[in-house]
């Protein structure tokens, strides 16, 4: 509590919401733990609660009290301090801020839920009365009035208004908490007082809110409601006679939406009113005002629902039992109402015979009424008909229901996938009473002849209107909705699962941690969590399926490929409602609305109604499982050729993604079970050895069965494909649009990476064609997927020259573990290693392949167009050419790190990358445009044809790489370069020589005469060329790279070059790479103190690699050895020169530093400069263990060159300080450095050395605060330089102790207060005459001692510690003080007034008279600019 309080309420009315939602969670479970810290927690909500200059405190602190009301009210002072909060809670209902009256609505509600809201003269037997009680009269009044101010100024609830969505959430919940709480007289005081507010005004933006309020009051108490509501409402919609409806119609539209509120909840207390409800309707539902018309379609749906709708009797706190005998109540029911779970007695309303037969009259007589206006020409009376029929059937189906669907469903489902005709015969009965529960029908045959009647009326009109020939828009909208209706809806309620979400919300809000799970539920959220349960049980089911719904659903799927837009979208909207009903009829609307798709005559509008309708999640996942759908598809989307307008193929390329995502979502089987299973596992030893028999059976035929229609299909369409494609994917593509080319591609490489198919070779034969292809993305989609053929086929020429992959055990490294070290590759680059090697096994490797090695056709297929010196050359011009992008396709490539291409490809370029796990580098990619696709799909390439077919193709790639001018060529010969390099590793024998020999004398050619903006495609091109390998593989290579930095005299660019490829190949290599990283050591050494930054710089990022991975420092020691990746590595120090370099460099400057200006002082700073660099990178990359050895003899030099007079010199060593002071975590390595700084600090007679001290120990402080021995040297040495003679280390020495003082207790602040000076005494003696020098003494030690205390007040910027008020005092009081010391006290005291303005008003009530006159006339007064 003394911990975790304080903090999470400081953090608690922090404006940020985050900070804000986690504090409010600590104290919520801190309350629920502890009631001890509840009285303080009150305490605080108050005084936030009344502090109207910080409104976010107030919203916080509501938050906050309604989720520890139950804590709060098991205390005896928990209602009066609640009663305080509700008065002023009342204030927040404010339609001029939103976000208030939301919190303000969730306390009360979150309160109602807890709390009954009774009348003192209810419970007048009860001698102890909480006090709040008897102000419960006008809080409720004044809750009711703020309430009709907030309607009056409520904005539309148009889209994006608070009011729309979350707010009337709120509003509902609170209305039914609220209304159902009330006792008997309090329930009719507001009564009166609503049906006068509501009854005379109108609040048109309001309406909804409104008819909530005004449901949830009818449903506390129907009887007494309904007979004062309805008179009222009744006289303001139609006139005294019956004849007529009120004017104007706008009002008279909005009294019938609240009657319609009002009816919804009454149940059968409207009964006495039905007839004039019903005289309402008979002039309002054909009205001439299409306002009208609306509501009083509403009316009759709502008036329908509350006759036959299941409602819970009551959402009050109490149960039944206690709240009809009031007189039984005990002080111990109002404080703690809610009874154990056992308790609840919830019960529900239902229907009882009179509503059921008021309901079937009322639907007789508006069903003759609409099927006569079914009859007429009139448009809009049809429109009017269709809208009745609709509320009827949303209102009533309770009563004539949907035959629900037989158990075998499921069968019949299954074969109408396979396309099996079934019985849609039914005789079967369904037992109403178990599906309603206590609803029970009085005629269920009146159901079925009426639904059977309204069915036949639907299909007539369905004939007459749905249809493409009629223009009447807004009408066939309205039929598709009355026929989605008859087809989807039961009647009931669906809101639901808005009430589910509702009593979770409020079940973690509420939630006691002290008391267990069963105090997670109020009475009246349990009830509404069992209505929500019981709405949802009465809306689920599946009907079953007839003649009648087969017809409509027919018109519905015609209306999906509707020309107009409007109805399209209509039908695609009410479909999937339509098809959970019936998910057994799938295939006959998906089969009905694809084949439009393949017909060569459809509209345009008819197909982006098919692309529209089926690219929804439902359609695709019954497609992808039904391969009947599925060929119907692919079969449309291949016969879609002839269309050649963009927009259209455009569309076809975005439902064919759809597909690809959710087929390659399926499984593709699993593991092979034993025969033996079923009698193996003991848990199939309880059933039935027959049965189990059956089932494996069962699913073994259907797995064989669903391949072999898998294999069929794919035939199939494949053979569809190579006949329409045929030539399309050459140069020559003009026959159809390119778009489709790519969509067909697409598709034959889909089906080709199924599991479940054989694949046809043919389609590997394609998609190399299309490699040569114009069509700029076919070309990019064959290149991605051709590398993942080899999945399929291990295609092998010449086997005997392919080498076994071998292991990490067969390396022929002998000793007694066989454990691999650095030493085990260390072998002079000059020399070809033969093998064996250890390469890191590639897990793609281990992927069962499908071995193919007779596969003759394909390489043949390569070796030919190999041969054709002109097809090759094609292909690299290509490669390089797809680099020229313009700028905005460029932009999508770098954005997305991937080729632009259209969705067609994209989804099947993804997936089929998302199958295969390419080989990944140690780092993060050094180019944005080197594409691996390029890369392997030349390693297929040459891997396919072999060794013998590659070497042709060096020249083509040869006359590439010369171009080195040109970023784009270069860039493609990285690419094509890595993938020869890649094939090559496979062959170890003389071709394979003669190619790594050709390939290095490219290489060697290309990479010196590289330009420096292609050097990141050349890193990568090594990278990904050697990545897993044996290091000796590539000593050919480590010859090339090496050699690039052999001369100092080269050029700065071609030197960083150089040490950039020597980093990329050690990158890879790791600690294998023992024999490059000594070259790398000896190149660095040589050129780290080059006279170009950049090359500094690089020698610098050089070391730090090799200290990495080969000085072992900071690994877990094994004696004089180190473990790294299970691997035993000795310590190798290759960069131990630094010291004895370090050392030199260290007495050159500081006891033999040439003259200034001379060109031997400018090599020594650049060879200071360059060791700088390799810490700075080791702390800046987060690897300052691989240099903490190194640091405590750095820091002398480090801080040394502080006083040099070249500042951007000393600023490099200052930025390598601040790194290493943030970075360094080892203890005892921070302790030394302290102790050398300390040491510096005795000896330096340079301010500049001291004034870099003070930084860089406030830094090592903050990284440090947990350990007290650092921390506090470094206090020390920050106390002994806030005495420096120098005024600028003074100052600066002050504000870092100030920031540092944070982590210690206020005995160090105590300490600083003691030393602060007195002031001077005016009038006093003179003493005697002082030297300059002891006069200048002693005015440091009085500024020291100014400084010390303001760095303890400027500690504290944001509260007001005990100590503050004297610390600000003892500085006011200082007078005649020089100007430096009084500068000092004028800043500090300044800096106080600035961070504390927001805290003024409490250091005048908390400060005495004197001390605030002090600070006042001292601190001065702020401004726009101070």
């Amino acid at each position: 509590e003394g911990l975790i309080l304080p903090l999470a309420l400081k953090s608690f009315y922090s404006k940020d919401i985050s900070m804000s939602f986690a504090a409010s969670q600590a104290i919520k479970e801190l309350g629920s733990i502890s009631r001890d810290c509840l009285p303080g927690i009150m305490q605080n909500i108050l005084m936030s609660i009344e502090n109207v200059m910080r409104p976010h405190e107030v919203q916080n602190s509501l938050s906050l009290t309604s989720v520890l009301l139950k804590p709060i009210l098991e205390l005896d002072e928990g209602f009066d301090f609640l009663g305080q909060v509700m008065q002023i809670a009342v204030n927040g209902i404010d339609a001029n801020d939103p976000t208030k009256t939301l919190y303000a609505l969730r306390f009360f509600t979150a309160l109602f839920m807890e709390v009954p809201l009774l009348d003192p003269k209810d419970i007048s037997h009860i001698s102890e009365k909480p006090e709040f009680l008897y102000v419960l009269n006008d809080l409720c009044t004044a809750i009711l009035q703020r309430f009709e101010e907030l309607f009056r100024n409520v904005p539309d609830l148009k889209k994006g208004n608070p009011f729309r969505s979350h707010m009337k959430d709120v509003l509902r919940r609170f209305f039914v908490s609220f209304f159902h709480q009330m006792s008997d007289a309090l329930y009719s005081h507001c009564l009166s007082l609503i049906t006068r507010q509501f009854s005379s005004s109108i609040f048109p933006t309001a309406k909804q809110i409104v008819g909530h309020l005004l449901s949830s009051l009818v449903h506390a108490n129907a009887t007494k409601s309904v007979n004062h509501l309805i008179p009222a409402i009744l006289k303001k919609v139609i006139t005294s006679d019956g004849e007529q409806i009120q004017s104007p119609a706008s009002e008279a539209a909005y009294f019938m939406h609240l009657l319609g509120h009002i009816v919804s909840n009454a149940g059968s207390a409207v009964l006495i009113h039905v007839d004039q409800i019903t005289a309402v309707l008979d002039v309002a539902l054909f009205h001439e005002k299409s306002e009208i018309q609306r509501e009083a379609r509403k009316l009759l749906r709502k008036l329908l629902r509350g006759l036959l709708g299941v409602l819970p009797r009551d959402f009050s706190v109490l149960p039944p039992s206690k709240r009809s005998n009031m007189q039984k109540l005990t002080a111990q029911d109002i404080r703690k109402p809610t009874p154990s779970f056992q308790d609840m007695e919830i019960d529900f309303l239902t229907p009882n015979s009179d509503c059921q037969k008021k309901s079937r009259e009322i639907l007789e007589k508006y069903f003759l009424l609409s099927e006569t206006a079914f009859k007429s020409n009139d448009a809009a009376s049809i429109r009017a008909a269709f809208g009745c029929i609709d509320a009827m059937i949303r209102g009533g189906a309770q009563i004539f229901p949907m035959p629900r669907a037989k158990p075998e469903f499921q069968a019949q489902e299954s074969s109408l996938q396979e396309g099996v005709e079934c019985d849609d015969e039914d005789d079967t009965d369904y037992n109403l009473a178990s599906r309603w529960g206590s609803f029970v029908l009085d005629d269920p045959e009146w159901g079925r002849g009426f639904r059977e009647k309204l069915g036949l009326l639907l299909i007539e009109s369905c004939k007459v209107h749905a249809n493409v020939s009629n223009p009447d828009v807004p009408t066939i909208k309205a039929l598709l909705k009355m026929v989605s209706s008859y087809l989807a809806s039961n009647g009931v309620w669906t809101k639901y699962e808005t009430l589910k979400s509702s009593a979770s919300y409020h079940k973690a809000v509420n939630r006691s941690w002290f008391q267990g799970k069963e105090s997670a539920y109020s009475r009246p959220l349990l009830v509404w969590r069992s209505y929500a349960l019981m709405g949802k049980r009465l809306d689920m089911g599946v009907f079953e399926a007839n003649g009648v719904v087969s017809d409509l659903l027919k018109h519905l799927s015609s209306m999906c490929v509707h020309d107009f837009s409007m109805v399209r979208k209509k039908a695609q909207k009410v479909l999937p409602k339509v098809i959970r009903r019936f998910p057994y009829l799938h295939v006959q609307c998906l089969t009905q609305v694809l084949s439009t798709l393949s017909d060569a005559n459809s509209s345009k509008g008819a197909l982006k109604g098919v692309i529209f309708t089926v690219q929804t999640n439902q359609a695709m996942k019954k497609i992808v499982r039904n391969w009947s759908l599925s060929k119907f598809l692919l079969n449309g989307l291949l016969g879609s050729h002839q269309y050649d307008e963009i927009k259209i193929q455009v569309r076809l390329s975005q439902l064919w993604s759809t597909y690809v995502k959710h087929w390659f979502a399926l499984p593709f089987g699993g593991l092979k079970h034993s025969d033996s299973l079923m009698t193996d596992v003991d848990v199939t030893s309880a059933f039935s050895q027959e049965m189990v028999k059956k089932l494996f059976e069962s699913g073994r035929n259907s797995s064989t069965y669903r391949a072999k229609k898998s294999q069929e299909t794919y035939e199939g369409l494949v053979q569809l494909m190579k006949f329409q494609l045929d030539g399309s994917s050459g140069t020559s593509s003009s026959s159809v649009h390119w778009r489709y080319v790519v969509l067909a591609t697409s598709s034959l490489i889909l089906l080709s990476m199924r599991q479940d198919c054989t694949p046809d070779l043919k389609v590997v034969e394609y998609v190399i064609h299309g490699l040569n292809s114009d069509i700029l993305p076919l070309r990019q989609l064959c290149r991605a997927v051709l590398f993942n053929f080899s999945l399929i086929y291990s295609v092998n020429r010449a086997k005997d020259c392919m080498e076994t992959e071998g292991s990490t055990a067969d390396t022929g490294i002998e000793g007694a573990d066989n454990q691999l070290n650095p030493q085990n590759f260390e072998m002079p680059i000059d020399q070809e290693f033969e093998g064996p090697f250890s390469d890191e096994p590639w897990q793609a490797s281990e992927t069962k392949k499908q071995e193919l090695w007779s596969n003759s056709a394909v390489m043949d297929l390569i070796d030919s167009l190999l041969s054709q010196s002109d097809w090759f050359k094609s292909v690299v011009e290509k490669i390089s050419n797809d680099h020229r992008l313009s700028g905005d396709e460029r932009a999508q490539t770098q954005s997305s790190n991937a080729p632009s291409m259209p969705a067609a490809s994209v989804a099947v370029r993804s997936l089929v990358a998302s199958r295969w796990f390419w080989p990944r580098t140690s780092a993060a990619p050094l180019s944005k445009d080197f594409n691996l696709d390029n890369m392997f799909a030349i390693e297929y390439l040459m891997l396919t044809a072999g060794p013998d077919a590659s070497l042709n193709a060096l020249p083509a790639i040869e006359e590439l790489a010369g171009k080195v001018d040109d970023r784009e060529n270069q860039c493609a010969a990285a690419e094509i370069l890595a993938g020869v390099i890649r094939a090559s590793n496979h062959w170890q024998n003389v071709q394979g020589t003669q190619i790594r020999q050709k390939l290095g004398s490219i290489l060697k050619e290309t990479l010196s005469r590289a330009a420096p903006d292609t050097v990141g495609d050349w890193c990568e091109m090594i990278r990904f060329s050697t990545s897993n390998r044996d290091p000796r593989r590539f000593n050919w290579l480590s010859r090339i790279v090496g050699s690039l930095c052999a001369a100092n005299n080269d050029s700065a660019l071609y030197l960083v070059k150089g040490l950039k490829l020597q980093q990329c190949l050690l990158m890879e290599f790791g600690w294998k790479g023992l024999p490059v990283a000594r070259i790398l050591n000896e190149t660095s050494r040589r050129l780290i103190g080059n006279s170009s930054k950049l090359v500094r710089e690089e020698c610098g990022r050089s070391l730090l690699q090799i200290s990495r991975g080969f000085s072992g420092t900071g690994e877990v020691r094994m004696t004089d050895q180190t473990i790294v990746l299970g691997k035993i590595i000795p310590d190798f120090e290759l960069v131990d020169w630094i010291t004895e370099d370090m050392t030199r460099l260290y007495n050159l400057y500081f006891s033999n530093r040439p003259t200034e200006g001379s060109q031997q002082l400018m090599e020594l700073k650049n060879q200071i400069e360059g060791v700088i660099y390799y810490f700075m990178h080791s702390c800046r990359l987060g690897y300052s263990t691989s240099v903490k050895k190194y640091l405590v003899q750095a820091i002398s030099l480090f801080l040394i060159i502080q006083e040099d007079s070249d500042r951007e010199f000393a600023k490099v060593g200052q930025i390598a300080l601040e790194l290493i002071a943030r970075t360094l975590r080892d203890r005892q390595t921070a302790a030394a450095v302290l102790g050398r700084v300390e040491e510096l600090l005795s000896s330096s007679q340079s301010w500049r050395v001291r004034a870099g001290t003070v930084d860089f120990i406030r830094e090592l402080g903050h990284s440090h605060v947990l350990e007290v021995d650092i921390k506090n040297k470094a206090f020390e040495l920050l106390h002994r330089l806030i005495s420096d003679p120098v005024v600028e280390v003074r100052i600066s020495a002050s504000q870092s102790l100030a920031s540092i003082l944070r982590a210690f207790s206020e005995e160090k602040v105590t300490y600083l207060l003691s030393l602060a000076p007195k002031p001077k005494r005016r009038g006093a003696k003179m003493q005697k005459e002082m030297s300059e020098s002891e006069r200048s003494a002693a005015l440091v030690t009085r500024h020291a001692k100014v400084l010390g205390v303001s760095s303890a007040i400027i500690s504290s910027p944001t509260d007001l510690p005990a100590w503050m008020p004297d610390a600000v005092c003892t500085l006011c009081l200082l007078h005649d003080e020089d100007p430096i010391i009084r500068n000092s006290i004028t800043r500090t005291l300044a800096d106080f007034r600035k961070s504390h303005e927001d805290m003024w008003e409490t250091i005048r009530m908390t400060w005495n008279e004197e001390q605030f006159r002090l600070v006042t006339e001292n601190a001065g007064t702020l401004s726009y600019y101070s």
